[in-house]
């Protein structure tokens, strides 16, 4: 009888140093990911800065006409990015892109 509990003693020994260390580890592993989160936080602002940045809005409604950039292309400030024929008018010619009438309209950055 007194063997089994020294062994369940010894057990119970083992379990409690191997829970101290999986809580030594969880605790590195928390700090580590906690650095991390806060070395990636500001680089994550600055990528939503910048998306927030990219959207175009028109100043009106209508058929835009694309033009072409390259996808790494940088659009400088007053650029014309887009024609866009305005949606005032019902007849719009398909040969020529254009509404019968009017002229195309542009949209500077």
């Amino acid at each position: 009888m007194a063997r089994a509990r020294q062994a369940i003693e010894e057990q119970t020994q083992q379990i409690a140093q191997l829970e101290n260390e999986r809580m030594t580890e969880v605790s590195k592993d928390l700090r580590d990911t906690q650095a991390m989160l806060f070395e990636v936080t500001p680089k994550l602002t600055n990528a939503k800065s910048s998306l927030g940045r990219m959207d175009i809005k028109s100043p009106y409604t209508g058929v835009w006409l694309a033009q072409c950039f390259r996808g790494s292309a940088v659009v400088q400030r007053g650029e014309i990015i887009l024609d866009i024929v305005p949606d005032e008018d019902a007849l719009y010619d398909r040969g020529t892109g254009c509404r019968r009438g009017h002229q195309r309209r542009s949209i500077p950055t």
